[in-house]
């Protein structure tokens, strides 16, 4: 068996940042290094060994659930009932900056998040949730619009709430090019 470490990262203050799991602590901490924007907040990392990757992964995810790292977006979804307006800008910082482009799924996501702020606090979210790089072309049929992405999805939204949407599946929905071009393809 190998060893497996259960690591947190803190701010000099204090502040917890970062709960994560690996077999390869020096690998995952130069990652950390490379390519989260985060990291450079870290002052201290504290690490603890277990021999059992299974146990590990479940201190894991226990201690992000009851220690709610400020940016560990893995698992904080779930049960929103109790973040305070801190935890939901947190939330949305660390999701808006992860490695990769920002996909329709994402957005949706920040989207659900936003609309949660919204129902909790009664005002909007106080920032913008994006949407991903769009391609120029844009469809519509009736009250709907379809946005195609640089990545090849579609971003299908009722007209009047663009936060009421789908991605679609397919980069290829036959049936969205039968609807009018309002946008062409840059």
């Amino acid at each position: 068996m190998s060893a497996h470490y259960v690591y947190r990262a803190f701010e000099e203050n204090g502040t917890l940042l970062y709960v994560g799991e690996t077999n390869n602590l020096v690998s995952r901490l130069k990652n950390h290094h490379h390519s989260t924007w985060w990291f450079p907040l870290t002052s201290k990392v504290v690490a603890k060994v277990y021999q059992d990757k299974a146990l590990a992964v479940a201190l894991e995810t226990a201690a992000i659930k009851q220690e709610s790292p400020r940016f560990n977006v893995k698992g904080r979804y779930s049960d929103t009932s109790k973040w305070t307006r801190q935890n939901f800008l947190d939330y949305y910082l660390a999701a808006t900056n992860l490695p990769g482009h920002l996909t329709p799924a994402r957005v949706k996501h920040l989207h659900n998040v936003s609309r949660r702020y919204k129902t909790t606090f009664g005002e909007d979210l106080p920032a913008t949730v994006p949407y991903p790089p769009r391609d120029g072309e844009r469809r519509r049929r009736g009250n709907f619009t379809a946005d195609k992405f640089v990545d090849g999805s579609w971003l299908i939204y009722l007209d009047g709430d663009p936060s009421l949407y789908a991605p679609s599946a397919s980069p290829d929905i036959e049936w969205i090019s039968h609807w009018d071009v309002i946008e062409e393809a840059s």
